[in-house]
């Protein structure tokens, strides 16, 4: 038998029984390739949560991300900022909206110790001018500091 073939015929019933067979590792005869544009938005958060919990079994999770929720691409995005990582395998898949949160964010905190060169690109124009008029801001206001200090 093969799964696979049998994919676009399967409730959302026999979807999840795939779904809890990957999760629990008895299902080893399908990939998540073959399942993902099957699934319903929730199946596909529920996978994407396991093998990011679970490093150790060797899913890259920039699999799901064309697949997944556009609000869960931007929740998990803002969420890996808020911890100081960007996973450049996202941007694509993130909205500007988020994008947006993030400059804003970034600007309100000139102690952001986190590269974003990889994310211009991905900006809207309005961003990337935010970005300079803040660079600038604090590029003066460090040369301020630094003349009188030296006065």
């Amino acid at each position: 038998m093969n799964l696979a073939s049998m994919l676009p015929f399967l409730d959302e019933e026999g979807l999840q029984i795939l779904v809890d067979g990957l999760i629990d590792g008895s299902l080893t005869d399908i990939s998540l390739g073959e399942i993902l544009h099957f699934l319903e938005d929730e199946q596909i958060k529920e996978l994407y949560n396991h093998y990011a919990a679970h490093p150790e079994k060797g899913v890259s999770t920039t699999i799901f991300f064309p697949f997944m929720d556009d609000d869960d691409v931007d929740k998990e995005f803002l969420r890996q900022f808020a911890a100081g990582k960007i996973n450049n395998e996202i941007l694509p898949f993130v909205s500007d909206e988020a994008l947006h949160s993030m400059v804003e964010q970034y600007v309100a905190n000139p102690d952001w110790n986190l590269d974003i060169d990889d994310l211009y690109p991905f900006l809207d124009d309005d961003d990337l001018t935010l970005l300079l008029k803040a660079y600038l801001k604090h590029k003066s206001s460090a040369n301020t500091t630094e003349s009188a200090d030296k006065n």
